[in-house]
Formats: structure tokens, sequence, C-alpha cells
């Protein structure tokens, strides 16, 4: 119950005027820290919730962290963060931590929300936390694709309704099975494969992008890189947006 409690009310003070929704605690994120992400991931995804509309707080968890991702860690957050990795799925399980996964699968189905961007959008399948009725590829394999390979390059994307630039990696795209339900697609490849979605889980919400809206700067000039639409958060705070809609 407690839990029900602080997402309440979390909504509660996004609803009222701005200085009342200053005097609330912040929302909590929880943000996997570990091997089984890339260097510099977890932080770009932590930087981008805090400077969110929401401005969360986020703790960062994992094997060696001072917190791990379990019951008592995920107790009274509001989202769970599953960063960009490597290209092993099976490999980045087994490096959450044990009781990782059902510890997820349980917040989220109580009414939380998850965020998966690159390896944690392949982590939200199977193997992984199985939280979608669908499968997550290689976007970069599928027929069609405008990206040659899993490095690291800019791609176009449908976003919105409108053509929009994105930092792509070896990201995903979520192939849903006929039975999946009210999913929600943000944003999609030229080729109309997916790469922004959210589904339902239970009483949660499950957010999965394939590339990486929380890419800054530094990660385009770090591969020789330009955005052409800049690099704005506009794209970040639209699929947090989208998540955390009731």
């Amino acid at each position: 119950m407690r839990y029900v409690f602080v997402l309440i009310g979390f909504f509660v003070a996004f609803a009222t005027p701005a200085a009342q929704a200053l005097e609330m605690p912040r929302p909590i994120a929880v943000v996997y820290r570990g091997e089984a992400g890339c260097d510099g991931c977890s932080e770009a995804v932590g930087e981008m919730l805090e400077r969110s509309k929401f401005r969360f707080k986020v703790i960062y968890a994992g094997p060696r962290e001072a917190v791990q991702v379990n019951d008592e860690t995920l107790e009274g957050a509001i989202v769970y963060a599953q960063p960009g990795g490597g290209d092993d799925t099976e490999l980045a399980l087994s490096k959450l931590g044990p009781g990782a996964v059902a510890a997820v699968r349980s917040f989220v189905a109580r009414g939380g929300r998850y965020l998966g961007i690159c390896m944690g959008a392949y982590l939200a399948g199977s193997p992984g936390f199985s939280l979608i009725d669908g499968v997550p590829l290689q976007y970069w394999r599928r027929p069609g694709a405008l990206v040659a390979d899993y490095k690291g390059t800019v791609t176009p994307v449908v976003w919105g309704g409108k053509q929009r630039f994105v930092y792509y990696e070896s990201g995903s795209t979520v192939v849903f099975q006929p039975t999946a339900r009210n999913v929600q697609v943000l944003a999609s490849y030229p080729n109309k494969d997916i790469a922004v979605s959210i589904t339902p889980f239970g009483r949660g919400k499950v957010a999965l992008s394939g590339p990486h809206p929380e890419a800054d700067k530094s990660w385009y000039e770090s591969q020789g890189l330009v955005n052409p639409d800049g690099y704005g958060n506009d794209l970040a705070e639209n699929l947090i947006a989208a998540m955390m809609t009731p």
C-alpha cells in the first residue's frame, strides 16, 4: 500500500500549481549501473531523468553499488531504468544481480514504470525481464534498415509524425505478437519497424527505445557525427512524459 500512496501522491503533486509541487518530495527513479551497462550509459539516463520536468531523484543500483536491484530498493520508486550495454543479452542478464528479475517484474506489475534503452530494451524480452508480448530484434539486421551495422551512427526516425534524427548503436526494434494489447508507438524507423514504444504490464508501463534519446553532444562528437536536429532533449522529454502518463 505504501507504493500505491507514493504513486498517487506523485501524480497529485504534478497536478497542483508549481509552487506547491516544488514542496513535494522528488519522485524516485532507480537506474541500474554495473557490468550489464556500458560506460557512461547509466549516468546519461540518470541525467535525462533528473533534468526532465519530473525532476527525478536518481538512485543508482547494481552489484557494486551501495544498493542492489531488489524489492527493498524499488519500494517507493516510480521508475526503474535499464540503460544501454553490450550486445550479449544473456551475459547482461547474468550481471544484474540475484533477485533482480523477479523484483523488477513485481515492481512494474504493481504500477511502476520500466524504462529500457538499447540493451535495456532487449532485456525487456526473453531472456530478460519478460515484460512484453513481443521479441526485441536488432534493427540494423532488419529488411530495409538504413543502418549498415551495429556501430554508432545517426539515424532518421519518424517521431510524432515528423522526421527526426537520433543516435543509434546496435539498438533494437520490437516485433510485437498479434496478442499484444495497447501498443503505443512513439517513433518508428524509416522501414516502419518500431523504434520507441510504450506497452502495459500489469498495472505498470514498459517504455522501450532502440535508439538513444539520452545521448548528448559528446556522444556524437566521439564518433565524428553531427545530429542535423541539434542536441536538444525534447525527444527524451516526450518519451518520459508518455511513460509517466497515468
